[in-house]
């Protein structure tokens, strides 16, 4: 849902800063696939490059269902889960690797708008920091902010997305094609043609409705008073 080099960009600037402020070793971001129903890991960061290859490699390509790990569990609760301890969690698929890399501590948070879920931060630690009720509850807050921000760049780019795909059918066209927003206003046009979308709807639309009303005043005169 948010692939590409534009979309990552402030996801790995966002999971560094989170990551560095809460003084974790580790973090990794994961989105929602819709298609498949998984989450998809789209970012991980590490205070020590290469610090965890192992757990790395594995987290960037493992994809999640829901209640499955840590992210998946977050995904299927929509709240903020600690495990003080994923060497022995039995809900944690990448334990052994944890275990061998000296990972101890794990949190994740959901990203969320509504109700709806869109994306899950997990940040890992070698130490046991404390994580208090006030941190959860900031967690909570932080996911919502960025679900927000995670709604807007999607419908941005649905709509980015529609625009191209207008473009595409518009050029392969032999004639013309234009749509109608909430006004009744021709807002798209195809580029075959030179003339602006209100000149189109001027000359092909409002004859019409000139018709239909010349045709609905005949009918009253015709019928006339009763």
């Amino acid at each position: 849902m948010f692939g590409g080099a534009e979309g990552k960009a402030p996801f790995a600037g966002a999971l560094q800063l989170i990551t560095n402020s809460l003084e974790y070793d580790l973090g990794a971001f994961w989105v929602v696939n819709d298609m498949r129903m998984v989450l998809d890991c789209a970012e991980y960061f590490s205070r020590i490059p290469q610090e965890f290859p192992q757990f790395e490699t594995v987290t960037r390509s493992r994809h999640f269902s829901i209640g499955e790990g840590l992210p998946g569990t977050v995904w299927s609760t929509r709240g903020v889960l600690h495990i003080p301890d994923v060497t022995s969690a039995e809900n944690f698929p990448r334990s052994s690797i944890a275990k061998q890399e000296g990972l101890q501590t794990g949190i994740g948070f959901p990203l969320f708008y509504g109700k709806t879920v869109l994306g899950v931060i997990e940040l890992f630690s070698q130490q046991s920091p404390a994580v208090s009720r006030q941190m959860k509850e900031f967690l909570f807050a932080l996911g919502g902010q960025m679900g927000v921000f995670l709604e807007r760049l999607a419908a941005d780019r649905a709509l980015d997305s529609a625009d191209a795909q207008f473009r595409l059918v518009a050029q392969a066209a032999s004639v013309a094609i234009f749509t109608i927003d909430e006004q009744s206003k021709a807002s798209k046009l195809s580029l075959l043609l030179a003339r602006k979308p209100s000149s189109i709807w001027s000359s092909c639309a409002r004859p019409c409705t000139i018709r239909m009303a010349k045709e609905r005043n005949r009918g009253s005169r015709l019928r006339g008073p009763f």
